[in-house]
């Protein structure tokens, strides 16, 4: 048996590492990047139902969206600990991040998803703002609650997605 030459085992040597390495970073670049701006409107879908289904019905919303955040490495959700209203959000290890939806946590009738779109929350945070001087939080909270409903039965939510407040 002829032995090969070090220029020919150096190519087949290569063509093996080739084989190997080139699909692994293939895969890599296709779970790295994740297409965040479906998984976005699919998280504003799950709040929409969310925010109109009562009780324990309202898990069910977020069913394909916790699927498809979990096959895209997306980890625990967390929310920015804000007294007014705070978005919530879910996190890859890269720090590439999809907004669950907005609420308060400290404001009275005020749910965790009673906003779903930036442009909701800038109105409700424009509304906190102005009913926050009275330093009121049950006027705020029910006026917040009645906004939220308003956009849970269609109604569209006006001005631009700019937030001035905490993680917006």
């Amino acid at each position: 048996m002829k032995e090969l030459s070090p220029a020919l085992t150096a190519i087949v040597c290569l063509i093996a590492v080739a084989a190997i390495a080139l699909p692994m970073a293939a895969v890599r670049f296709y779970v790295a990047r994740p297409n965040i701006p479906k998984l976005q409107r699919l998280a504003e879908k799950s709040c929409n139902c969310a925010r109109k289904t009562a009780g324990s019905g309202a898990k069910a919303c977020w069913s394909d969206f916790e699927k498809q955040a979990a096959e895209n490495g997306f980890g625990q959700e967390f929310a920015y600990a804000c007294a007014g209203l705070t978005p919530r959000k879910r996190c890859t290890e890269s720090g590439t991040c999809v907004t669950l939806g907005y609420g308060a946590r400290y404001i009275p009738y005020v749910g965790e998803d009673a906003f779903c779109s930036p442009t909701e929350f800038s109105e409700a945070e424009t509304l906190y703002g102005q009913i926050s001087a009275t330093r009121n939080d049950e006027i705020a909270g029910r006026a917040l609650k009645e906004l939220s409903l308003r956009f849970a039965n269609g109604r569209q939510a006006a001005g631009s997605a700019k937030s001035s407040g905490c993680g917006g």
